[in-house]
């Protein structure tokens, strides 16, 4: 199950804006937790949080994403390369790349996503 949240944590794109992210990273207690932190079309951040053993499927979007695990464990798997992470780890995944994610111990990342292709936005993405 995926929940997809925009309130309380959505920042405005007409203001400055704050969020502590550090309280609201246990949020996917029971499943896998969505929440669109800012979205302006060409720029987009989430929160995603997922329980351990529970993972997204290979997909690829069409953004350029830098990933940034802020606590527990995961791994992104990229064909037949895994790559684990942990808190404090950074990842960058190229626009149209194929990769899954499965969550080792209860984990929270903080999505980037980069839309700089003429006509792709936002709504393009899978997740």
């Amino acid at each position: 199950m995926t929940t997809t949240t925009n309130s309380p944590l959505q920042i405005s794109l007409d203001q400055p804006g704050m969020i502590a992210l550090r309280d609201e990273t246990p949020l996917a207690a029971a499943g896998i937790a969505r929440h669109i932190v800012l979205d302006s079309g060409k720029t987009r951040v989430l929160l995603l949080t997922l329980p351990a053993g529970k993972g997204l499927p290979e997909h690829a979007t069409p953004g350029r994403a830098l990933i940034q695990i802020l606590n527990g464990q995961c791994e992104f798997t990229f064909g037949e390369k895994k790559v684990p992470l942990r808190a404090g780890d950074l990842l960058h995944i190229p626009p149209g790349l194929p990769h899954s994610v499965s969550a080792k111990k209860h984990f929270s990342m903080l999505l980037t996503q980069s839309f700089e292709a003429e006509g792709v936005t936002s709504s393009s993405a899978p997740f």
